[in-house]
Protein backbone atom coordinates (compact mmCIF):
# COMPACT_ATOMS: atom_id res chain seq x y z
CA UNK A 1 0.00 0.00 0.00
CA UNK A 2 1.25 3.48 -0.87
CA UNK A 3 0.78 6.69 1.10
CA UNK A 4 -1.74 7.78 -1.54
CA UNK A 5 -3.80 4.65 -0.90
CA UNK A 6 -3.42 5.27 2.81
CA UNK A 7 -4.86 8.77 2.42
CA UNK A 8 -7.44 7.38 -0.05
CA UNK A 9 -6.48 9.81 -2.81
CA UNK A 10 -5.10 9.36 -6.31
CA UNK A 11 -1.41 9.82 -7.09
CA UNK A 12 -2.32 12.98 -9.01
CA UNK A 13 -4.34 14.39 -6.10
CA UNK A 14 -4.15 18.12 -5.47
CA UNK A 15 -2.84 19.56 -2.23
CA UNK A 16 -6.42 20.41 -1.27
CA UNK A 17 -7.47 16.76 -1.60
CA UNK A 18 -4.46 15.53 0.37
CA UNK A 19 -5.07 18.10 3.06
CA UNK A 20 -8.76 17.14 3.33
CA UNK A 21 -7.80 13.49 3.79
CA UNK A 22 -5.22 14.46 6.40
CA UNK A 23 -7.81 16.45 8.33
CA UNK A 24 -10.19 13.47 8.30
CA UNK A 25 -7.50 11.10 9.61
CA UNK A 26 -6.33 13.62 12.20
CA UNK A 27 -9.88 14.07 13.42
CA UNK A 28 -10.36 10.31 13.73
CA UNK A 29 -7.16 9.78 15.70
CA UNK A 30 -7.02 13.00 17.74
CA UNK A 31 -5.60 11.93 21.15
CA UNK A 32 -8.35 13.76 23.04
CA UNK A 33 -10.92 11.48 21.37
CA UNK A 34 -9.17 8.27 22.45
CA UNK A 35 -9.02 8.50 26.21
CA UNK A 36 -9.13 4.72 26.49
CA UNK A 37 -5.70 4.50 24.84
CA UNK A 38 -4.20 7.99 24.44
CA UNK A 39 -0.63 6.77 24.00
CA UNK A 40 -1.63 4.64 21.03
CA UNK A 41 -3.50 7.56 19.48
CA UNK A 42 -0.47 9.82 19.96
CA UNK A 43 1.80 7.39 18.14
CA UNK A 44 -0.66 7.02 15.28
CA UNK A 45 -1.04 10.80 15.12
CA UNK A 46 2.71 11.05 14.82
CA UNK A 47 2.78 8.75 11.80
CA UNK A 48 -0.13 10.60 10.21
CA UNK A 49 1.79 13.87 10.57
CA UNK A 50 4.92 12.27 9.07
CA UNK A 51 3.00 10.91 6.10
CA UNK A 52 1.37 14.29 5.50
CA UNK A 53 4.73 16.01 5.72
CA UNK A 54 5.92 13.90 2.78
CA UNK A 55 2.85 14.36 0.58
CA UNK A 56 2.38 18.06 1.32
CA UNK A 57 5.96 19.03 0.50
CA UNK A 58 6.57 19.22 -3.29
CA UNK A 59 10.21 18.13 -3.05
CA UNK A 60 9.61 15.19 -0.71
CA UNK A 61 6.54 14.15 -2.69
CA UNK A 62 8.57 14.15 -5.92
CA UNK A 63 11.20 11.95 -4.28
CA UNK A 64 8.53 9.61 -2.97
CA UNK A 65 6.90 9.38 -6.41
CA UNK A 66 10.31 8.49 -7.83
CA UNK A 67 10.67 5.70 -5.30
CA UNK A 68 7.26 4.35 -6.23
CA UNK A 69 8.21 4.28 -9.90
CA UNK A 70 11.49 2.52 -9.17
CA UNK A 71 9.76 -0.09 -7.05
CA UNK A 72 7.15 -0.76 -9.70
CA UNK A 73 9.81 -1.08 -12.39
CA UNK A 74 11.64 -3.60 -10.23
CA UNK A 75 8.45 -5.57 -9.74
CA UNK A 76 7.75 -5.58 -13.49
CA UNK A 77 11.32 -6.64 -14.24
CA UNK A 78 11.08 -9.41 -11.68
CA UNK A 79 7.82 -10.62 -13.18
CA UNK A 80 9.23 -10.59 -16.71
CA UNK A 81 12.27 -12.49 -15.55
CA UNK A 82 10.13 -15.19 -13.96
CA UNK A 83 8.01 -15.60 -17.09
CA UNK A 84 10.94 -15.76 -19.55
CA UNK A 85 12.50 -19.14 -20.33
CA UNK A 86 16.12 -19.19 -19.25
CA UNK A 87 18.81 -21.86 -19.39
CA UNK A 88 21.12 -20.32 -16.86
CA UNK A 89 21.24 -17.59 -14.25
CA UNK A 90 24.22 -15.46 -13.33
CA UNK A 91 24.22 -13.24 -10.25
CA UNK A 92 24.53 -9.58 -11.31
CA UNK A 93 27.80 -8.01 -10.25
CA UNK A 94 28.30 -4.47 -9.08
CA UNK A 95 31.39 -2.55 -10.09
CA UNK A 96 33.04 -0.10 -7.75
CA UNK A 97 31.83 2.85 -9.78
CA UNK A 98 28.22 1.62 -9.69
CA UNK A 99 28.43 0.92 -5.99
CA UNK A 100 29.78 4.38 -5.33
CA UNK A 101 26.92 5.88 -7.29
CA UNK A 102 24.36 3.84 -5.37
CA UNK A 103 25.83 4.94 -2.06
CA UNK A 104 25.54 8.57 -3.07
CA UNK A 105 21.75 8.51 -2.95
CA UNK A 106 20.48 11.46 -0.97
CA UNK A 107 19.99 10.51 2.67
CA UNK A 108 16.57 12.16 2.62
CA UNK A 109 15.30 9.42 0.30
CA UNK A 110 16.40 6.79 2.79
CA UNK A 111 14.55 8.64 5.51
CA UNK A 112 11.46 8.85 3.31
CA UNK A 113 11.58 5.10 2.66
CA UNK A 114 11.70 4.43 6.39
CA UNK A 115 8.89 6.89 7.06
CA UNK A 116 6.69 5.49 4.31
CA UNK A 117 7.04 1.87 5.36
CA UNK A 118 6.45 2.53 9.01
CA UNK A 119 3.61 4.97 8.38
CA UNK A 120 1.78 2.47 6.20
CA UNK A 121 2.16 -0.36 8.69
CA UNK A 122 1.23 1.72 11.72
CA UNK A 123 -1.78 3.50 10.28
CA UNK A 124 -3.21 0.67 8.20
CA UNK A 125 -3.05 -1.54 11.26
CA UNK A 126 -5.03 1.05 13.19
CA UNK A 127 -7.57 1.43 10.38
CA UNK A 128 -8.22 -2.31 10.10
CA UNK A 129 -10.94 -4.33 11.86
CA UNK A 130 -11.63 -4.13 15.58
CA UNK A 131 -9.58 -7.25 16.28
CA UNK A 132 -6.37 -5.51 15.20
CA UNK A 133 -3.39 -6.57 17.28
CA UNK A 134 -2.49 -3.35 19.12
CA UNK A 135 0.97 -4.60 20.03
CA UNK A 136 1.80 -4.79 16.32
CA UNK A 137 0.82 -1.16 15.79
CA UNK A 138 2.83 -0.15 18.84
CA UNK A 139 5.89 -2.06 17.64
CA UNK A 140 5.89 -0.28 14.31
CA UNK A 141 5.23 3.07 15.96
CA UNK A 142 8.19 2.47 18.29
CA UNK A 143 10.43 1.65 15.33
CA UNK A 144 9.33 4.86 13.65
CA UNK A 145 10.13 6.85 16.76
CA UNK A 146 13.64 5.44 16.82
CA UNK A 147 14.35 6.73 13.31
CA UNK A 148 13.64 10.34 14.28
CA UNK A 149 16.19 12.60 15.95
CA UNK A 150 15.22 12.74 19.60
CA UNK A 151 13.84 16.04 20.88
CA UNK A 152 14.63 17.11 24.41
CA UNK A 153 11.70 18.25 26.57
CA UNK A 154 12.09 21.68 28.11
CA UNK A 155 10.49 23.33 31.10
CA UNK A 156 6.89 24.28 30.42
CA UNK A 157 5.91 27.95 30.31
CA UNK A 158 3.83 29.17 33.21
CA UNK A 159 0.10 28.65 32.97
CA UNK A 160 -1.28 31.57 30.98
CA UNK A 161 2.18 32.75 29.87
CA UNK A 162 2.16 34.85 26.69
CA UNK A 163 4.22 33.25 23.89
CA UNK A 164 3.54 35.77 21.12
CA UNK A 165 1.87 39.15 20.87
CA UNK A 166 0.59 40.85 23.98
CA UNK A 167 -2.34 40.76 26.36
CA UNK A 168 -5.03 43.41 25.96
CA UNK A 169 -6.12 44.59 29.40
CA UNK A 170 -8.76 46.98 28.06
CA UNK A 171 -10.72 44.71 25.75
CA UNK A 172 -12.39 41.39 26.47
CA UNK A 173 -11.31 38.04 27.95
CA UNK A 174 -10.68 34.52 26.65
CA UNK A 175 -10.64 31.60 29.08
CA UNK A 176 -9.35 28.14 28.11
CA UNK A 177 -9.37 24.95 30.16
CA UNK A 178 -6.93 22.36 28.80
CA UNK A 179 -7.51 18.61 28.64
CA UNK A 180 -5.06 16.12 30.14
CA UNK A 181 -2.54 17.53 27.64
CA UNK A 182 -1.12 21.05 27.74
CA UNK A 183 -1.92 23.33 24.81
CA UNK A 184 -1.11 26.61 23.19
CA UNK A 185 -3.90 28.98 22.16
CA UNK A 186 -3.43 31.34 19.22
CA UNK A 187 -5.90 34.17 18.66
CA UNK A 188 -6.12 35.79 15.21
CA UNK A 189 -8.09 38.64 13.72
CA UNK A 190 -10.22 38.31 10.59
CA UNK A 191 -7.18 38.98 8.39
CA UNK A 192 -5.15 36.13 9.89
CA UNK A 193 -2.90 38.33 12.03
CA UNK A 194 -1.96 36.87 15.41
CA UNK A 195 -3.11 39.05 18.29
CA UNK A 196 -1.84 36.84 21.11
CA UNK A 197 -0.71 33.29 21.79
CA UNK A 198 -0.57 31.79 25.27
CA UNK A 199 0.17 28.51 27.05
CA UNK A 200 -2.25 26.46 29.14
CA UNK A 201 -0.93 23.62 31.28
CA UNK A 202 -2.67 20.23 31.38
CA UNK A 203 -5.92 20.16 33.36
CA UNK A 204 -5.54 23.87 34.07
CA UNK A 205 -7.45 27.04 33.22
CA UNK A 206 -5.97 30.29 31.94
CA UNK A 207 -7.61 33.63 31.19
CA UNK A 208 -6.02 36.36 29.06
CA UNK A 209 -7.17 39.73 27.81
CA UNK A 210 -7.89 40.00 24.08
CA UNK A 211 -8.98 42.86 21.79
CA UNK A 212 -12.67 43.69 21.63
CA UNK A 213 -13.40 42.54 18.07
CA UNK A 214 -14.23 39.43 16.07
CA UNK A 215 -11.49 36.85 16.60
CA UNK A 216 -10.64 33.29 15.56
CA UNK A 217 -9.27 30.81 18.12
CA UNK A 218 -6.71 28.10 17.27
CA UNK A 219 -5.22 25.32 19.41
CA UNK A 220 -2.10 23.13 19.43
CA UNK A 221 -1.83 20.32 21.98
CA UNK A 222 0.37 17.37 22.86
CA UNK A 223 1.76 15.44 25.82
CA UNK A 224 5.28 16.94 25.95
CA UNK A 225 6.53 20.49 25.44
CA UNK A 226 9.74 20.91 23.42
CA UNK A 227 9.89 24.68 23.32
CA UNK A 228 8.66 27.36 20.93
CA UNK A 229 10.66 25.94 18.00
CA UNK A 230 9.19 22.42 18.09
CA UNK A 231 6.09 22.94 20.26
CA UNK A 232 4.80 19.42 21.09
CA UNK A 233 6.98 17.57 18.58
CA UNK A 234 5.60 15.01 16.16
CA UNK A 235 2.62 14.14 18.35
CA UNK A 236 1.18 17.65 18.14
CA UNK A 237 -2.48 17.99 17.15
CA UNK A 238 -3.68 21.31 15.68
CA UNK A 239 -7.31 22.42 15.66
CA UNK A 240 -9.49 25.50 15.54
CA UNK A 241 -12.96 26.88 16.08
CA UNK A 242 -14.34 27.47 12.59
CA UNK A 243 -16.56 30.33 13.72
CA UNK A 244 -15.25 33.79 14.58
CA UNK A 245 -16.26 34.88 18.07
CA UNK A 246 -17.67 38.27 18.98
CA UNK A 247 -15.39 39.71 21.64
CA UNK A 248 -17.01 43.14 21.23
CA UNK A 249 -19.92 42.21 23.43
CA UNK A 250 -18.87 38.98 25.12
CA UNK A 251 -16.05 37.14 26.80
CA UNK A 252 -15.58 33.51 25.74
CA UNK A 253 -14.59 30.28 27.45
CA UNK A 254 -13.37 27.02 25.87
CA UNK A 255 -13.19 23.69 27.67
CA UNK A 256 -11.06 21.23 25.71
CA UNK A 257 -12.44 18.14 27.42
CA UNK A 258 -15.75 16.51 26.41
CA UNK A 259 -18.65 18.00 28.36
CA UNK A 260 -22.34 17.19 28.37
CA UNK A 261 -24.30 19.47 26.02
CA UNK A 262 -21.10 21.11 24.81
CA UNK A 263 -21.47 23.46 21.83
CA UNK A 264 -17.91 23.46 20.48
CA UNK A 265 -16.40 20.99 18.01
CA UNK A 266 -12.69 21.24 17.30
CA UNK A 267 -11.82 21.10 13.60
CA UNK A 268 -8.40 19.51 12.94
CA UNK A 269 -6.00 21.62 10.86
CA UNK A 270 -2.37 21.39 9.81
CA UNK A 271 0.61 23.30 11.17
CA UNK A 272 0.64 25.73 8.24
CA UNK A 273 -2.85 26.98 9.02
CA UNK A 274 -2.05 27.31 12.72
CA UNK A 275 1.11 29.37 12.23
CA UNK A 276 0.07 31.42 9.16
Amino acid sequence: MTLYELFQVSETASQEEIRASYVALAKKFHPDLHRDDPEEAEKIMKTINAAYEILSDPIQRKQYDGLLREEREKQRASYNQRTTYQTSYARPTTTYAEQKKDNSVNISIVVIITCCVLCVFAITSALSSSNTNKSTVTDYANKFTETEPSLQPVTQPKNGEILEGWEDYYGSELTVTASNHPCTVRVKDEYGNTEVEFYVRANSTATVGVPAKNLYVYFASGPTWYGTEHYFGDTVAYSKDDEPQDFYNYSWEYTLTPVTYGNFDETPIDAEEYFD
